[in-house]
């Protein structure tokens, strides 16, 4: 029986497509069709509401499918999606019906003079390799749209029996093979005019076989989110050309300078992104580009001289040097304008008066110094501007905040000084009202601001985000805010007063650290106050509730006592249905008996940061959440069993989700359906359901990292799923997030997580990342201890500023020692005991203790048995291939490479990585935070600190492997600070020093002392962590250490 997809259907026993095959049953009785018998099509489909449902698009198939509705000339008469023209079947369409199933496609083969069949964006399977030998017949075809749904086989196979179709979109199925349109009919190379094959599995180099074929008619080809590689194949001759989408493969070699120039071709859009292209951009001199992307390749040296008539031009992401006052010569066609992430240099050029059509302009990540030019603010239609992570100085434009049609403005991460130049909006005679300023998302943190909130920030109606955190702001917080702010952050200024009432909902981190003088109510001005203070712990005792609602009248009393019966009959009701909720350990052994095992490496199963198992009640992972009750304090409890769509609600934030766990866990189980209403991707069909089923499905926190919180979730299928619930601001905008997404979900190999989809909401802080749940401890467990890994994962990477303390300095902590009301017992040369100290480096070498996490007796301690000395190699070498396969088949860096990202999966401890490349979908702030946190873990490699914005790469992942090699080698945490004779050193300098002095044993863990190659693997080790122009790429370290362990140097990849 076929899971219910899309719209939450139930299987409808008797409709394997009967319907339709009581179409072809009348169609052979009554049409001349010779040759076919009578057959009925085997799909299987899956309608998802009452049979005959008019109101659902496949409930206008069922009422209208009637076998006794036939025209005179037997035809079907009036049934949906059917047409027909002189006494035949001339067109199918069933697009977006959500149809479920195996579709036969000689059945529909025995219709010869179709013309139209387009059955996208349903969830149809079949493959083309053994079925599609009779599509053939159907000479008619025109129109082939089989997009959106779960096809298999070789594309060839499909296309050499097509003829003279015109339009054919086979995009977003699992089709393979390359394309050798050499070996298709000349009919089909001559008459197709739109092809679409992207978002599949194709590979090898295109049009291989004899070359480009020449295409008479051919307008759009879109080929993109493959695995094509080679060099871009010449188009230069297909004159008919408009549309050319190549982007998310692996395309190498320079870019084609033809289509780039004027010519005889006529093209207007040129998507070249995510490729792996090297050399300049030329001169653009072609008058018909109009839209050009060649985002996220290798793309070097100075920015084009002249645009030509492009429109949209997307840069973003290369290796592009240079000045920007190049752009000064663009023309005047240009609307959108993307070129942050590269090395570009120089000030804004204040010739640029010419842009009157451009809508966005984003330069983010560069090295961009001096002033905004003034006639930044002059631009008739900018609405989006993006200058972060640069150098910029000088004040903020006035006439930035008096633009009508501005609607995002990022100064982020420079050095702008003074205050926020908004003045009495009455006295500025070009804006004429207030209603007209349009400014939605304003982020001027990460600066040097100074001077009091401008109140006249209150008039900007649709402000839904404000970030000023990390400047000088003084004064109080304006009572007239918006009211429709989604996320605001003031945290890290000199701020005093008392927080707005509207602003109360927000989450304390919005506030603190920082503004010690800010202060809350200590108790609500009225009844109405208390949902708001709830959500940061200020709630008030049931007593004083009851008091105010007396007070509030007898109405009020009532209502409060029928909506708690309700809350409670709910509950009790859902916690008798729903007998596969996650609630306590014995029902947990029971679920996960019910789970599949992990399919194979390219639907891996992906716990993410998590280090956790169902019956693993130390690691991080089960930890539970702690509530916060003062910037320096806090208490661990046991995990609670949540429904996943509650866990985040509106205008809190992940910091503020650990209070609501912990103050009322019971109120978190409600399960809303329409939560999550957004949009759910998946990369495959190993993953079947909707964002509904994601909404009701029984779910716990299991991690919380810098990147977000992480939940494991139970399906109705039964399948168990990771979640991973990103944190506001730190995802990219849709399109990138997509197209980012997208092509990490396309990597697979056996020792790598791979993600299974995305959910985009409609919100800010709904953004989440799936994967298949793995239950396997991570690295850190079998070399540090549960408590160790739990420590640093809860408090160095998972809640970071929330939870740090005054810092003491570590020669201080050898007693009892009481920090802020919270006492560190015992800490042994970074041993963690049943109470841990939690420590990190700052400035080095200077180690101090930053945070306390106190466990209760009812925490178990994992143990786990010893690694062997040729488990560790077999860990190193796995981890080694995967590193090697993501760096030069791939050529993009994990990015986030630690102990606590490896899992070890038994039997056979394989070595499993995750978390690879998610900088890739973040916000430049969002893998600042990533590499901050590396740092504080030891991850970082020395490189780092001489830069502004240090940023993922090969080398990084180089240097973190290093680590990861010293941790299996001495048994050591990569963060430890070790005491001795050679003074207070970290884990690196310890094991340099005594590798400089022939004192190597001394460093080698005491379980694995004696054994060979122990010598041979450190000196790899060694070299990983050398500078980075020493540094050996990948592919060395993984030849070199599979020759000691006499290993093939195999990516591990079926090729």
């Amino acid at each position: 029986m076929s899971s219910p997809l899309l719209n939450g259907a139930i299987n409808h026993p008797h409709f394997p497509f009967h319907c339709f095959g009581l179409l072809v049953d009348h169609l052979f009785d009554d049409i001349t069709v010779s040759g076919i018998g009578k057959r009925r099509v085997r799909c299987g489909c899956t309608f998802g509401a009452k049979k005959g449902n008019p109101e659902r698009p496949f409930g206008k198939v069922l009422v209208s499918w009637d076998s006794k509705s036939l025209a005179s000339d037997g035809c079907p008469d009036n049934w949906y999606g059917v047409s027909c023209s002189k006494g035949s079947v001339t067109s199918i369409t069933l697009n977006d019906l959500g149809l479920v199933g195996d579709f036969d496609f000689p059945v529909i083969a025995g219709l010869k003079m179709l013309r139209n069949l387009s059955i996208p964006n349903n969830h149809f399977t079949g493959t083309t390799t053994v079925q599609v030998g009779s599509i053939g017949k159907l000479e008619q075809l025109k129109y082939l749209d089989l997009r959106s749904n779960g096809f298999t086989g070789d594309v060839m196979h499909l296309l050499s029996q097509l003829g003279s179709v015109g339009y054919v979109d086979l995009s977003c199925n699992q089709f393979i093979g390359s394309l050798d349109l050499g070996l298709s009919n000349s009919s089909f190379v001559s008459g197709i005019q739109y092809f679409n094959i992207s978002h599949n599995s194709l590979d090898g180099a295109p049009f291989s076989h004899d070359g480009m074929p020449y295409f008479d008619s051919l307008r759009v080809f879109d080929a993109s989110s493959n695995q094509f590689v080679g060099k871009v194949p010449s188009f230069n001759f297909i004159v008919s050309l408009q549309i050319l989408r190549l982007g998310s493969n692996h395309l190498s070699g320079s870019l084609p300078e033809a289509l780039l120039q004027e010519s005889s071709m006529v093209l207007s859009e040129l998507d070249l992104s995510l490729n792996q292209l090297e050399g300049s951009v030329g001169s653009i001199t072609s008058v018909t580009l109009k839209n050009l992307n060649l985002s996220s390749n290798k793309l070097s040296g100075p920015l084009p001289a002249k645009l030509g008539h492009c429109a949209i031009v997307d840069l973003s992401n290369n290796l592009l040097s240079g000045n920007l006052s190049r752009i000064q010569n663009w023309g005047n066609y240009v609307e959108v304008i993307d070129l942050s992430s590269n090395s570009l240099t120089g000030t804004f050029p204040i010739q640029t008066s010419q842009f009157l059509r451009l809508t966005s302009f984003k330069v983010s990540n560069n090295s961009l110094e001096g002033v905004l030019p003034p006639v930044l603010g002059t631009y008739p239609e900018i609405k989006t501007i993006d200058f972060s992570l640069n150098q910029l100085n000088g004040f903020l434009l006035p006439s930035l905040f008096n633009s009508t049609r501005l609607t995002d403005l990022n100064l982020s991460y420079n050095n702008f000084t003074g205050p926020i130049p908004l003045q009495p909006f009455p006295n500025i005679p070009f804006v004429g009202s207030v209603q007209n300023l349009s400014l939605a998302s304003l982020d001027l943190s990460h600066n040097s601001l100074t001077g009091l909130l401008p109140p006249e920030i209150g008039e900007f109606c649709s402000m839904a985000h404000l970030d000023l955190s990390n400047n000088h702001f003084e004064g109080g917080i304006p009572d007239i805010l918006p009211d429709g702010l989604t996320m605001f952050n003031v945290s890290y200024n000199d701020l005093s007063g008392v927080v707005p009432e509207n602003l109360r909902s927000f989450p304390d981190s919005s506030f603190h650290p920082g503004n010690s003088l800010l202060t809350f109510p200590s108790v609500p001005s009225s009844l109405t106050n208390v949902p708001n203070m709830s959500s940061r712990g200020h709630r008030s005792h049931m007593k004083s509730a009851m008091k105010a609602a007396l007070i509030a009248g007898l109405v009020g009393g009532a209502s409060i006592i029928m909506l708690v019966a309700i809350m409670i009959c709910y509950r009790t009701h859902q916690q008798g249905s729903k007998s596969n909720s996650l609630k306590g350990d014995g029902e947990r052994k029971g679920a996960q008996q019910e789970i599949p095992s992990r399919p194979a490496h390219h639907k891996n199963v992906d716990p993410s940061t998590s280090c956790s198992s169902p019956h693993d009640h130390t690691s991080s992972s089960q930890l539970g959440s702690a509530h916060q009750l003062k910037e320096t304090s806090s208490v661990v409890q046991r995990p609670k069993d949540l429904g996943l769509p509650e866990l985040i609600r509106k205008n809190d934030g992940f910091s503020s989700s650990m209070s609501l766990i912990s103050a009322n866990p019971d109120s978190l189980k409600v399960c809303s359906p329409d939560k999550l209403a957004g949009d759910l991707y998946l990369f495959d069909g190993s993953l079947v359901f909707t964002a509904e089923e994601l909404s009701c499905a029984p779910a716990e926190v299991i991690g919380r990292s810098c990147h977000g919180t992480l939940y494991k979730a139970v399906l109705e299928s039964g399948h168990v799923i990771v979640v991973k619930w990103l944190k506001e601001g730190i995802a990219k905008g849709k399109k990138e997030f997509a197209r980012e997404a997208k092509k990490l979900g396309n990597i697979n190999h056996p020792n790598l997580v791979s993600l299974q989809g995305y959910y985009w909401g409609p919100k800010e802080h709904e953004k989440l990342i799936l994967s298949f749940y793995i239950n396997a401890p991570c690295l850190a467990f079998y070399l540090h201890g549960a408590l160790r890994q739990a420590a640093e994962e809860l408090l160095m990477g998972g809640f970071g500023d929330e939870f740090k303390f005054d810092l003491v300095s570590w020669k201080k902590v050898c007693r009892p020692l009481e920090v802020e009301g919270l006492v560190i017992r015992r800490v042994i040369d970074c041993k963690f005991g049943v109470d841990i100290g939690v420590w990190k480096s700052k400035e080095g070498r200077h180690p101090y203790a930053v945070g306390v996490l106190k466990l209760g007796e009812e925490t178990e301690r994992r143990t786990l048995p010893p690694l062997s000395v040729g488990e560790r190699f077999k860990v190193a070498v796995d981890v080694a291939r995967c590193l090697n396969y993501l760096h030069n088949e791939r050529a993009i860096p994990h990015g986030n490479l630690k102990s606590t990202n490896i899992l070890i999966e038994t039997p056979g401890l394989n070595a499993l990585l995750t978390d690879y490349s998610l900088h890739r979908i973040m916000t430049p702030a969002g893998t600042a935070d990533q590499v901050l946190n590396a740092g504080a873990l030891g991850y970082r490699p020395p490189e780092f600190a001489s830069t502004s914005k240090p940023w993922p790469s090969l080398k990084s992942d180089v240097y973190a492997f290093g680590i990861i090699m010293l941790e299996l080698l001495t048994g050591r945490s990569s963060a430890e600070i070790v005491s001795g004779n050679l003074g207070v050193v970290d884990l690196t300098e310890w094991v340099t020093s005594l590798a400089s002095k022939n004192r190597s044993i001394e460093c080698f863990d005491k379980l694995i002392l004696g054994a060979q190659n122990l010598d041979d693997m450190l000196q790899v080790a060694l070299r990983c962590i050398l500078p980075a122009p020493d540094r050996p790429d990948m592919k060395t370290v993984f030849e070199d250490l599979s020759s000691i362990v006499h290993e093939p140097a195999t990516t591990g990849v079926e090729q």
